[in-house]
C-alpha cells in the first residue's frame, strides 16, 4: 500500500503558491480598475508596501527552506487584506463580502483542525465587527455605481466559486490520504501486537517455571539465573520496540524538515558511543552536503538508530563499521555497511515483515527480537524513501536508504 505523502507535500506547496498569486493579482486588479475606492480612506502606500513586503518575504523564505514560514507568510497576511479590501469596499454591503465566508476553508486545508477552528473564530468576529460599524463603514466607504457593484460580484462570485471548488478537491484527497495512512497504521500495528503478544509467551513461561522450581530447591544457581535474566532482557527488548514503533498520529504528521549529512554523522557517533562495547570502529564516507525531507524523530529514533544497533550487535570484536552518504540520480543515499555475521538468504526474503520469525544470535549470543528491520522499513516507506539489504553469511551486511534529494 503506496502512501502519497511526497505528493501531499507538493500539493500543498502549490497551493500555497496559487494562492499568494491569486491574491496578488486580485490586489492589483483592484489597484488599476477601482483605486478611487481601494485609496479613498487607505493610502496607497501602504497597499505597496504591504503586498511587495509579502511577496518578497514568501520568497526568501522559501529560498532559505522554512516552508512552513512561507506558508504563514501566505496564509495570514492574505486573508488580513481581503478583510482590508472587503472593508473599503462597505463592509456587509461589499460585493466580495462572501470571501469572508471562505476564511475557515482556507485556514483549515493549511492548518487542519485548529486552522478550521481558527478560521470559524474570524469569520465569525469580522462579520460581528462589519454589522457593528456598519453605519460608520458606510460613511467612510466610496459608493459605487450599481453598474461598478454588480460587475464586482459577478467577478468576486466567479473567483471565489473557483478558488474555493480547487480548495475542498485538495481537502477531500488529504482526507482520503488521511484514511489510508491510518488505516496502515491500524494494520501494522495490529499486526506487531498479534506477534508480540505469540512471542511474549515464551520467555513469560520460562520466568514462571524457573521461578517456581527456585522456591521449590529454595536455592539459585548461575545457569538459572543466567536463563532468568536472558528472559527478562528479552521481554525488555520486546516491549522497548513495541513502545518504538507506536507513534501516536500527531507525531507522524509532524511537518517534515530537511535532515542533512552533518546531523546524521552528529547523531550517529553519539548513538554508536552509546552501544559500542566491542571496541568497533565507526568511519564515514560522506561526498554529498545535499539533504532529504523527513520527520527528525522518525528517521533518527525508528530508522537509524535501528540499523547501528543491528550493525553493532552482529559484528565482531575490533571490526569496522561504516556509513557512506552518496547521491545519484536526484537521490541521496545512506549505507551502513558492517563486516560481521551476515544474514542467511532464507532469512533476507522475510526481513521486513512483523508476521516472520528472522530473530537471529549476535556475535555474543545476544538473541534479538526481528521487529528492528519491520520497524525500519514501516517509517522508510512512510518518509517516502526506499530500503534495500545486501548480505553474505560471515562477509557483512549493507543496508541502503535512499531518499530524494530535498530542493529548497
Amino acid at each position: 500500500m503506496k502512501l502519497s505523502y511526497k505528493r501531499e507535500f507538493l500539493i500543498q506547496r502549490y497551493l500555497i503558491i496559487f494562492t499568494l498569486i491569486l491574491a496578488s493579482v486580485t490586489v492589483c486588479y483592484y489597484y488599476i480598475a477601482y483605486p478611487q475606492v481601494l485609496f479613498h480612506k487607505i493610502p496607497k502606500e501602504f497597499f505597496y508596501t504591504y503586498t511587495a513586503g509579502q511577496v518578497s518575504l514568501f520568497i526568501i523564505s522559501c529560498f532559505l527552506g522554512k516552508h512552513r514560514l512561507a506558508k504563514a507568510i501566505c496564509v495570514l497576511p492574505s486573508v488580513f487584506i481581503m478583510i482590508i479590501i472587503v472593508f473599503t469596499f462597505g463592509g456587509v454591503k461589499s460585493p466580495g463580502i462572501l470571501w469572508i465566508t471562505g476564511t475557515p476553508i482556507f485556514f483549515g486545508v493549511f492548518y487542519k483542525r485548529s486552522g478550521l477552528l481558527f478560521g470559524v473564530l474570524a469569520m465569525i468576529s469580522t462579520f460581528a465587527s462589519f454589522f457593528i460599524l456598519d453605519h460608520t463603514i458606510s460613511s467612510l466607504s466610496y459608493p459605487l455605481t450599481p453598474i461598478q457593484y454588480y460587475t464586482l460580484l459577478k467577478f468576486n462570485i466567479v473567483q471565489f466559486s473557483i478558488l474555493t471548488t480547487i480548495y475542498f478537491f485538495f481537502y477531500v484527497w488529504l482526507e482520503s490520504n488521511s484514511r489510508l495512512k491510518l488505516a496502515l497504521s491500524n494494520k501494522q500495528l495490529d499486526t506487531l501486537l498479534h506477534v508480540v503478544l505469540h512471542d511474549l509467551s515464551n520467555p513469560v513461561t520460562i520466568l514462571k517455571l524457573k521461578i517456581s522450581s527456585l522456591l521449590r530447591k529454595s536455592v539459585i544457581d548461575d545457569s538459572s539465573y543466567t536463563q532468568i535474566n536472558n528472559s527478562l532482557k528479552k521481554v525488555q527488548e520486546i516491549i522497548s520496540n513495541v513502545r518504538s514503533f507506536q507513534l501516536d498520529s500527531e507525531s507522524l504528521l509532524t511537518e517534515k524538515s530537511i535532515i542533512y549529512p552533518k546531523l546524521i554523522k552528529d547523531y550517529s557517533e553519539q548513538h554508536f558511543k552509546l552501544l559500542n562495547d566491542k571496541d568497533l570502529k565507526l568511519h564515514f564516507d560522506i561526498r554529498t552536503n545535499s539533504g532529504f525531507f523527513c520527520e527528525q524523530k522518525i528517521f533518527f529514533d525508528h530508522i537509524l538508530s535501528n540499523l547501528i544497533s543491528n550493525a553493532i550487535k552482529f559484528s565482531y570484536e575490533g571490526q569496522d563499521i561504516l556509513i557512506k552518504l552518496y547521491e545519484d540520480a536526484g537521490h541521496l543515499y545512506i549505507d551502513i555497511v558492517d563486516k560481521g555475521i551476515g544474514i542467511p538468504k532464507d532469512i533476507i526474503e522475510g526481513l521486513f515483515h512483523f508476521d516472520r520469525k528472522t530473530s537471529r544470535l549476535g556475535s555474543k549470543g545476544k538473541i534479538g527480537t526481528g521487529y528492528g528491520l519491520p520497524i525500519v522499513k514501516y517509517f522508510t516507506d512512510f518518509s517516502n524513501g526506499k530500503i534495500k539489504v545486501i548480505s553474505d553469511v560471515n562477509i557483512g551486511t549493507r543496508v541502503s536508504l535512499s531518499f530524494q534529494v530535498a530542493k529548497n
